[in-house]
Formats: structure tokens, C-alpha cells, sequence
């Protein structure tokens, strides 16, 4: 019964949520129907149960509602499907009635006076929304939508009272139509041609491809802001060598707008710049790095990493990372210590901190250390190869005869990785990864020809994790000073 739809929409209630509830229930208005003298005691049953963790069976349930009666099929049910509609009826009603709902409701009300020819009130409703709309302190998409939905229905009404004279208001309402579209298609094929970047996604012909060349009226671009950065941010995206001059000036574009823009939406545009830098970065272009850095401080300032006052484990691994390679060890273990219990992770929590806290030893090259962190077996696929990597680099530096045993392991994980885990891109900087390592255990101190090889394939090659690392290690072989 506990598993059961009913119990869990008690179970999701709020104490005030189900106080309010026993009024909703009580009120001939929204409980009108034949089995309406049940609905009361029932809920009081169910969240009795719910509060208790007591067990309650069905013939149980049934004996409490209707005690003394002999049970028959369907009646329990009957009740149930009943004061489960009532509830989606109370939190469907709740949540219209919420303040940020305002403008919804104004429309709506706004539709009623129209129908029912209040005509003058009708239009004094329409200005006020106009107004409060010109008043909103943050673009959002949202706020488009309401735009759209505001013109359509001054169209609407222009139509049907003046079908022969005017424009109709269909200039303003097919430019927030615009606007409306294209800042969704854009949004939504950033964020596709972002995730095509860290995974596998298998697009068949019928879905939408990235392929396709997205245009948008310079007109459109000028009347929003939000569409001139989404914008930016595609071709940035969209570009096989994007141009650090146009990842500069997309960066002044938002700071420079950040006051007129929603928080959420600007903490996803930091997202883009941080993640647009770490592409940079790993096409060759080193001096993004500090650059990489600034944005994760700036972004922790301002409060663009923290979901309810949590950070995603992804962005803890990668902000202490990033201050390592800047030699902030200090900073990094302040930080780590910090947001220790504040990893976004579920289960997992616990082996995102010890593997970035392996990561900071390794820094540090105390090795012993590093090995006593690393995670056994992350469910996360990414942190998974990054502990065997990690591994790997430790039993390397410390000479372990279990080197070529964990290689040959890893190895053997990835040829056997489904696409569904791990995307080409991955599997391949993955693969090259242990190649490369595996030239640099196996090749000679004297033959300085083929260890130059190596280091040449090795730059050469973009595709390849740890590179930073592995660079050093063939610098160290060939005595190049950096």
C-alpha cells in the first residue's frame, strides 16, 4: 500500500500543504461528489499511516473506512481514485495561485472580462499586464512567452473589433513569436551540441541534427539580448576552431548585460563560458587556462555553481583541478574541506570527494596517500576511468611492478565499454591515453630517435587525456627544458 500512487502523493505533502488539503476536502465546492463523506477519514487514515511508517494492508485500510461493512471489489479503489484526483485538484489549484503565476492569472481574467463583453475593464487588465511586463527586471525565456502570449491576445482582440482597419497587432505579436522560437531552437541545440561534446547521442535521421545551419533575422537579434548571446555562444560552439577573440567578446557581452538577465539564466551562460574555455584549452590553447581559473572564482562568488546551496560534483573535481595545475594547493585543500559535504552526488557523494582528494596528493606527489583516496569502483563511468588513470600515473611514478598488470586492465575495460556509457570522443582520449603511456614505459633511455617519436605523435595528437601530464613525463625522458 505504501508503494502504492495515492500514498505517495501524501507522503509528498508539506504539513501546511496537508492542513490546507483537510479544508479543500471539506469543501462542498471541490468535493462534491458520492463518496464524499469518505474522503475525510480516508486522508486522515493514509496520513496517519504515512506519518506513523505503520503497515497497512488493503483489507486493513478497508476494515478502518468502513468498519463493520464486508468488503467488495472495486469500493476501496473507487475511493482511493477519488481523493487522489482531489489532490491533484488542491496542488494543481496551489501552484496557480502562486505569486510568480501573476501573470497567467491576470490573462486569464483578462479572457474572462473579454467573454463577457466587460470591455473597459477588459482593456485597463490588458494595459496593467503590459505595464508589469515592461517593468520585469530579468529576461528569461519566460518572459518571451508572456510577450507572445500578451500580443496574440491584443491580435485577438484587435481582430475582432476592428477586422478592417489597422495592423491587428500582428507586426508585435509575429516579432514575439520570433523571438520565442528562436530562443528556444537555440537554447535547446546548445545545450544537444554541448552534450554531443561529453557523450554518445545517437541522433537517427528523423531527429533533429545539429548539422543544419541555425539562422536568425538580425532584427530579432537586436531586440533581445538573451538571443544575442545564445547566439554567440552556438557559433563558438558550432566552430571546429573557435576564435579566442570571439570567446572574449562573448564574455564582456554578458558581464556587460549580466544586471538585465535572470540569475538562473546567467549562471547557465557561466557554465558555457567555463565550458567553451575548457574546449580551448583542450585544442592547445594553454593561455586559457588562467583564464578557465578567473571564471571558476567568479563563478563561486557569485554564486553560479550552487544548486540550494550544493555544488555538482563535476564542477568540485574540476575547480580543485584547475588550482592545482595553478600550484594553489592551499586554496584547493580550503576549498575541498569546504564543500566536502556539499557535493551534489547522491550515493556517490563520498567517492567524488576521496578521488579529488587523491588528485590533490598526487599534486603534491605524495603517492602513498593518493593510492589510500582512490575510489575502487566509481558508479560514475568519467570519475571511474579518471580513478584507473589516476592509478596508473601512480603505479608509474612509484615504478610498481603492477603497472603493466592495471594497464593491460584498463585497456581490456574500454575495448569492452558500451557506446551507451561512453561516447567515441571519451573512449578514444581514453584509449590513446594508455597507448601513449605504454610507448613511454616501453621505449629505451638511449634511443633518442624513437622517444622523439613519441613526443611528436603525442603533441600532435588533441585527443588524448592527461596529455599535460604525459608531456612532462616524455620531457623528463628526452631532457627538455619547458
Amino acid at each position: 500500500m505504501h508503494q502504492s500512487y495515492l500514498f505517495q502523493l501524501v507522503k509528498s505533502l508539506t504539513l501546511k500543504e496537508l492542513s490546507d488539503l483537510f479544508l479543500f476536502v471539506d469543501s462542498p465546492l471541490f468535493n462534491s461528489g458520492k463518496l464524499r463523506g469518505n474522503m475525510r477519514l480516508l486522508l486522515a487514515i493514509i496520513a496517519e499511516t504515512v506519518s506513523t511508517g505503520a503497515d497497512l494492508n488493503k483489507r486493513a485500510l478497508f476494515a478502518r473506512l468502513f468498519p463493520g461493512k464486508k468488503e467488495s471489489e472495486g469500493t476501496l479503489e473507487n475511493n482511493m481514485a477519488a481523493l487522489s484526483k482531489l489532490i491533484r485538484t488542491f496542488l494543481q489549484t496551489n501552484n496557480y495561485w502562486r505569486a510568480e503565476n501573476a501573470f497567467y492569472k491576470d490573462l486569464d481574467w483578462a479572457v474572462m472580462l473579454r467573454d463577457r463583453k466587460m470591455y473597459t475593464r477588459y482593456l485597463q487588465t490588458i494595459h496593467t499586464i503590459r505595464q508589469a511586463q515592461e517593468l520585469t527586471p530579468f529576461q528569461n525565456a519566460e518572459y518571451h512567452l508572456k510577450q507572445f502570449l500578451l500580443e496574440d491576445e491584443v491580435h485577438f482582440w484587435e481582430g475582432l473589433h476592428n477586422q478592417a482597419k489597422g495592423d491587428q497587432n500582428l507586426p508585435a505579436t509575429l516579432k514575439a513569436l520570433g523571438i520565442l522560437y528562436h530562443l528556444n531552437q537555440i537554447e535547446l541545440t546548445n545545450r544537444l551540441i554541448l552534450q554531443q561534446r561529453i557523450t554518445q547521442v545517437d541522433l537517427t535521421e528523423n531527429d533533429y541534427s545539429t548539422n543544419k545551419e541555425i539562422t536568425i533575422p538580425e532584427s530579432l537579434l537586436q531586440e533581445s539580448i538573451l538571443l544575442q548571446i545564445n547566439f554567440r555562444i552556438y557559433q563558438l560552439l558550432k566552430a571546429e576552431l573557435p576564435v579566442i577573440n570571439e570567446f572574449n567578446a562573448l564574455a564582456d557581452l554578458i558581464r556587460k548585460h549580466e544586471r538585465e538577465i535572470e540569475p538562473d539564466v546567467c549562471q547557465e551562460f557561466y557554465a558555457y563560458l567555463r565550458n567553451l574555455s575548457t574546449i580551448l584549452i583542450n585544442l592547445g590553447y594553454r593561455e586559457m587556462e588562467p583564464v578557465l581559473f578567473k571564471l571558476q572564482i567568479e563563478s563561486l562568488e557569485k554564486g553560479y555553481f550552487y544548486i540550494n546551496g550544493k555544488i555538482s560534483h563535476g564542477a568540485f573535481g574540476n575547480i580543485v583541478r584547475l588550482a592545482l595545475n595553478h600550484e594553489a594547493y592551499s586554496w584547493a585543500l580550503e576549498f575541498m574541506e569546504k564543500h566536502k559535504n556539499r557535493i551534489l552526488g547522491g550515493e556517490d557523494t563520498i567517492d567524488f570527494y576521496n578521488l579529488t582528494k587523491a588528485t590533490y596528493f598526487f599534486a603534491l606527489g605524495d603517492f602513498d596517500k593518493t593510492l589510500d583516496f582512490i575510489p575502487a569502483a566509481p558508479k560514475d563511468t568519467l570519475y571511474l576511468f579518471r580513478a584507473r588513470r589516476l592509478k596508473l600515473k601512480v603505479y608509474f611514478e612509484i615504478n610498481s611492478e603492477l603497472l603493466f598488470y592495471e594497464l593491460d586492465a584498463f585497456k581490456m575495460m574500454l575495448s569492452r565499454a558500451s557506446k551507451k556509457l561512453i561516447s567515441p570522443q571519451l573512449k578514444e582520449t581514453n584509449a590513446n591515453f594508455v597507448n601513449i603511456l605504454r610507448q613511454i614505459i616501453y621505449a629505451k633511455p638511449n634511443k633518442k630517435g624513437q622517444l622523439q617519436q613519441i613526443y611528436q605523435r603525442l603533441s600532435s595528437k588533441s585527443s588524448v587525456a592527461e596529455k599535460d601530464w604525459l608531456m612532462k613525463k616524455m620531457r623528463l625522458k628526452l631532457k627538455i627544458n619547458t
